[in-house]
């Protein structure tokens, strides 16, 4: 009887330690999934951010697009006038 005993009590030892071990596996793995979950939600707000700069980008870059397009027409504009002027000019200058 005392065998009995003695062999109950080392199996309850023995189980209560791989309930143990199994509890803290369990909750290493949670702490994972948990840190796991929040890079993955901080990632998913960065990305958010840098898709809001792209957009913002391209929005900026189109604009500065559209002014060096005014630009080069304004520029092409005074260089037609300035030719003209020369003209007048040299032809004045032939009367």
């Amino acid at each position: 009887m005392a065998d009995e005993q003695v062999s109950l009590t080392v199996l309850q030892w023995v189980g209560g330690l791989l309930v143990q071990v199994a509890v803290s596996v369990g909750a290493a793995i949670k702490g994972v999934m948990l840190m796991l979950a929040k890079r993955e939600a901080d990632l998913g707000k960065r990305m958010d951010g840098m898709e809001e700069d792209i957009a913002a980008n391209t929005t900026a870059v189109a604009v500065l697009h559209a002014q060096g397009n005014r630009m080069e027409k304004l520029l092409d504009d005074i260089n037609r006038k300035q030719d003209r002027q020369m003209e007048i000019l040299l032809q004045q200058r032939r009367d």
